[in-house]
């Protein structure tokens, strides 16, 4: 071995680390730490980000207090918390560069799922449908950290944004 580290945290950590260039990019269970590591210099870390949380989403989390992982694009690791803040960190300094607020931990809603990047879009779902979560899907720009569109599991078709010719062109979908 040539170098380990703790990230501070017990629980589980399920996220792969992320490597771009020759730094490593880690992120730990709640309290969800990011740190940035120097593979170049024996594991330096060259920055930590710890994000205030709210502490109500710990007792609401399902299963387990862990992360799945987070995301590089357009020189931002992008991640969420488990009380369901969606982060958008400067890759080379992990200073902030926007933070959204992607549900809440007092109606059970926590997010521990790794998003999708798909072009200029950061894609995350929720948590919680064990307290009667009503699971959506959003996704948020880039650069901006502006809600771009959400999209819900159930409920009227506009709010599951189904395309208005979804049903006739399925009609297997409610036919008897």
């Amino acid at each position: 071995v040539a170098w380990s580290m703790s990230t501070g945290t017990n629980q589980g950590h399920e996220g792969a680390p992320l490597v771009v260039g020759s730094t490593m990019y880690v992120i730990s269970s709640f309290p969800n730490f990011v740190y940035a590591i120097d593979l170049a210099k024996d594991g330096m870390i060259k920055w930590k980000y710890a994000p205030k949380q709210d502490a109500r989403a710990a007792p609401v989390a399902c299963c387990y207090l862990f992360n799945r992982g987070m995301n590089y694009s357009h020189g931002k690791i992008l991640f969420s918390t488990l009380d369901a803040q969606i982060i958008a960190l400067d890759a080379n300094t992990g200073k902030e560069v926007w933070k959204a607020k992607n549900g809440d931990p007092s109606k059970g809603e926590t997010v521990t799922s790794a998003g999708l990047v798909v072009k200029d879009k950061y894609i995350v779902g929720i948590s919680g449908g064990e307290f009667g979560v009503r699971g959506h899907v959003t996704a948020y720009d880039i650069n901006s950290g502006k809600q771009v569109w959400r999209a819900y599991s159930t409920g009227p078709d506009e709010e599951l944004r189904l395309a208005p010719d979804f049903n006739s062109a399925n009609p297997h979908y409610g036919q008897k």
